[in-house]
């Protein structure tokens, strides 16, 4: 009797196993991924190779009625491929095997995996095409492939897959044309193939996909215009078209999405105003449109959109003004208004999105005095070392803007990480008469501080204070501070008003013209001066100036003659690069030297000599110069005295562009 119950015990137990145990082809398909993959260094490999897969609960591993319906392996540290035998877990439902080392194609054998649902093999570095088996999982949800080197083409017989709702494909090295096969597919949600090489025009079709809510095509070659058929997905939530060819207009049915929170049409070749109709948008977070050739101003109503976040419209080109709506939008966070061609005053209700993390307004032509509510932008990131170092600055450079808030001009350089105020096209201050004659009228100014880059300034002019003013003369570098105005009448009024400008450049295309000055008056004299001819050198020891060293430079001043030129004025800028500067002067044939033949200067030189007929003076300028990369020009000019005329004032100025060496105590070669 005790041995029959022994019998009928050992009959049980034989019996449970034979239910529980996991078919051995299943795993063998396990252990031949173990192996494949250096299975003893993965990050968990608990219990693996131990008994049965499902009895010791080898990691990763879910099971159901003894058999393997579930393989978890993500971010595990798989390192080799995955062997033909995974084709072999015939009823697995999972497969997730994503953010590993993950090498070599994808098997073919993974068609036959009938029952799965979820395919995840992304953040690997599988290479290869994607097998055209895949076409024979017909129950499969979702399909995740991004980030990997895959090859080839999309295979047409993923549109078999009437299951699928998410197809993501990005970043590989896929190609060609999407399959309009695809578009068949009613049950996708989600289409995620940027980051590859596919080319062509984007399929109008794609229009014909009823539950599509999340659209990435970004990062490709696809050229030709945005179809406006993606204009019937009323159930899209991100349209994201960016880094593309795309051509023509932004269409203005992309108004009708109102499920839309992202909108992304960056760096293409988009033509156009931005519709009016993307105001209606009023789910967006997003909308990014930089990097175009987008033109027309920015509409009002885009500062109805109170869920935005992100508002990129920089490196268009964009004009007219900054709307003061757009303060309204309390949940902004970017506003990237860069790189474009907007006038006018920085409005001051943008002091209002105290949220925001990011304001960029340089490179445009914004003039005026900067309100000081932007100080209420307490939210704005202070730009750190690394990746992301430039695009955290908040800028106002390369306009024509001006503060007398030290507070604000603070703020702005800390959130710039520079010196803003050098590098605005901004009213030369103190126009002044220096000498006149029957002919001609000399006049001065204080350079504005932004010397980099070149530009100048325009002398205008008008014999009614009323004007209207014509150009007089442009004056080609900003370095210089004196100019004579010739061809005048005899006896007459003149009325004469300053502006600066900069030409286009590497950080801002635009031609920057400031605000005219007030305007400054005189009288030519009525009886003919005598004729001078003066002119004015510069030279230094070397082409290239030792930076962290004290350099030396002379200008020299001389008067040809036939008449005597008493009383000139020598007008030299220190550039801002120089520091303790000191000059001396010598005298020849006659002249004289200022009453004190040396001096200090860190600001410009104005100095007055003597030049009789034939006779010259030298100047000996000292002084540091700073351990930068590049100088400010270098100029001088000289004005003639009262009731002369210049035969030749061309020769009455110099300018030269000395680079600074990077070397310390060495020159460059």
């Amino acid at each position: 009797m005790e041995k029959f119950r022994y019998i009928i015990l050992i009959a049980v137990l034989i019996s449970f196993h034979s239910w529980s145990a996991v078919p051995q082809s299943e795993r063998d398909a396990l252990v031949a991924l173990y192996n494949s993959t250096d299975g003893d260094n993965w990050t968990d490999n608990t219990n693996w190779l131990v008994g049965d897969p499902c009895d010791n609960a080898w990691y990763g591993v879910t099971c159901n009625t003894g058999v393997v319906i579930e393989l978890d392996l993500g971010r595990n540290n798989l390192v080799g491929v995955i062997p033909s035998e995974i084709g072999d877990l015939v009823n697995l439902l999972w497969l997730e095997l994503d953010s590993n080392e993950l090498s070599g194609n994808i098997p073919k054998e993974i068609g036959g995996l009938a029952n799965l649902t979820e395919l995840n093999l992304r953040f690997n570095k599988l290479t290869g095409e994607i097998p055209s088996s895949i076409g024979n999982l017909l129950n499969l949800t979702g399909m995740k492939l991004i980030r990997n080197q895959l090859t080839g083409s999309i295979p047409v017989q993923i549109a078999n897959l009437n299951n699928l709702y998410y197809l993501e494909l990005a970043v590989n090295e896929l190609e060609g044309n999407i399959p309009i096969e695809i578009t068949t597919m009613a049950n996708l949600s989600s289409v995620s193939i940027g980051g590859n090489n596919f080319s062509g025009s984007i399929p109008p079709e794609l229009g014909n996909m009823p539950n599509l809510e999340f659209l990435h095509v970004a990062g490709n070659s696809f050229d030709g215009e945005i179809p406006t058929e993606l204009c019937n997905i009323s159930t899209l939530e991100v349209l994201d078209l960016g880094e593309n060819l795309l051509t023509g207009g932004v269409p203005a049915c992309l108004g009708q999405l109102t499920s839309l929170t992202r909108l992304e049409l960056n760096d293409n070749f988009l033509t156009g105003e931005l519709p009016i109709e993307l105001t209606q948008l009023v789910n967006l977070t997003r909308l990014s449109v930089w990097n175009n050739q987008l033109t027309g101003p920015v509409h009002p109503g885009f500062g109805n959109l109170s869920s935005l976040e992100w508002f990129h419209l920089n490196s268009n080109m964009f004009s007219g003004t900054i709307p003061p709506e757009l303060g309204n939008i309390s949940t902004l966070e970017e506003l990237l208004l860069d790189n474009n061609q907007l006038e006018g005053s920085i409005p001051a209700e943008l002091g209002n999105i105290t949220g925001l993390r990011i304001l960029r307004l340089q490179n445009n032509q914004l003039t005026g005095i900067i309100p000081s509510s932007l100080t209420n932008l307490i939210n704005l990131r202070i730009p750190q070392p690394g990746f992301w170092f430039e695009y955290d600055k908040s800028s106002v450079q390369y306009n024509s803007l001006t503060t007398d808030d030290q507070a604000l001009n603070d703020f702005l350089d800390t959130h710039c990480v520079c010196d803003w105020s050098k590098t605005q096209t901004i009213i030369p201050q103190n126009l002044s008469v220096v000498s006149v004659s029957d002919e001609s009228i000399s006049l001065s100014w204080d350079v504005i501080e932004y010397l980099n880059d070149q530009g100048g300034y325009n002398i205008n002019y008008a014999t009614n204070a009323a004007g209207p003013y014509t150009l007089a003369k442009s004056v080609s570098s900003k370095a210089l501070n004196h100019t004579l105005i010739d061809g005048l009448s005899p006896n007459t009024e003149y009325h004469f008003k300053i502006d600066s400008f900069t030409n286009s450049h590497e950080n801002n295309q635009n031609l920057l013209v400031s605000e005219q000055s007030s305007e400054v008056s005189q009288f030519t004299d009525t009886s003919p001066g005598q004729e001078i001819n003066l002119n004015v050198e510069m030279s230094f020891a070397t082409d290239l100036l030792p930076g962290g060293q004290v350099t030396q430079y002379t200008l020299s001043a001389e008067n040809i003659g036939p008449g005597d030129a008493m009383s000139s004025t020598l007008f030299h800028v220190i550039p801002h690069e120089l520091s303790d500067v000191t000059w001396s002067c010598e005298a020849f044939s006659g002249a004289s030297c200022p009453i004190n033949n040396k001096g200090v200067s860190n600001g410009d030189m104005v100095e007055s000599i003597d030049l009789p007929s034939g006779s010259y003076v030298v100047f000996t300028v000292n002084g540091t110069v700073s351990e930068t990369e590049s100088l400010s020009p270098l100029a001088a000019s000289i004005a003639i005295p009262n009731s002369t005329n210049d035969q030749d004032f061309s020769n009455n100025l110099t300018v030269n562009d000395r680079q600074i060496g990077i070397f310390g105590n060495s020159f460059e070669n």
